[in-house]
């Protein structure tokens, strides 16, 4: 793959800035998506159910959703693709019987392993072209942009409890 972004002068530049950064990760997210949909057919966020719940073994949608930033409607849309090709199942939580909890059947575990590592190597693929000190920054700005998004949502709880 070419690198993910270069300057004018057609080389790789060595300092990202704010508008480089986003459009890394633009371009990491479209690659990821394209990726998922060649290997598997799924989307990336069916994806990213599979994978969260292969590391946590079962979760209630409301927590798939806060987890991983969608809509609890999307992830009703999504979990029910995925308990159709069998790659889901849907059980009675063992305190509430009336709230569900999703996990993983054992070919969903099989296939978001196989899926964790696609992305993986798609990462990989597109970081090749940048120095440590690149990547570090990059990874620097992104735990920025997520801790920032963390106090977000928390300020949005506080001002709807």
């Amino acid at each position: 793959m070419p690198p993910i972004y270069t300057g004018s002068s057609g080389k790789t530049s060595r300092n990202l800035t704010m508008s480089m950064l986003f459009r890394i990760v633009s371009i990491i997210v479209d690659r990821w998506t394209r990726s998922m949909k060649e290997y598997s057919g799924l989307s990336l966020n069916e994806s990213r159910i599979l994978i969260l719940l292969e590391l946590y073994g079962s979760l209630n949608p409301s927590d798939i959703a806060r987890r991983l930033y969608i809509a609890p409607s999307n992830v009703a849309i999504q979990s029910s693709r995925l308990r159709q090709l069998q790659l889901l199942e849907e059980i009675s939580d063992s305190f509430d019987a009336r709230r569900k909890t999703l996990r993983c059947t054992a070919i969903g575990l099989r296939a978001s392993r196989e899926l964790l590592s696609i992305l993986r190597k798609t990462t990989r693929e597109c970081y090749i072209s940048y120095s440590d000190s690149s990547i570090m920054m990059f990874n620097a700005q992104h735990m920025r942009m997520y801790c920032e998004l963390e106090k977000v949502r928390q300020i949005e709880q506080t001002l709807l409890s």
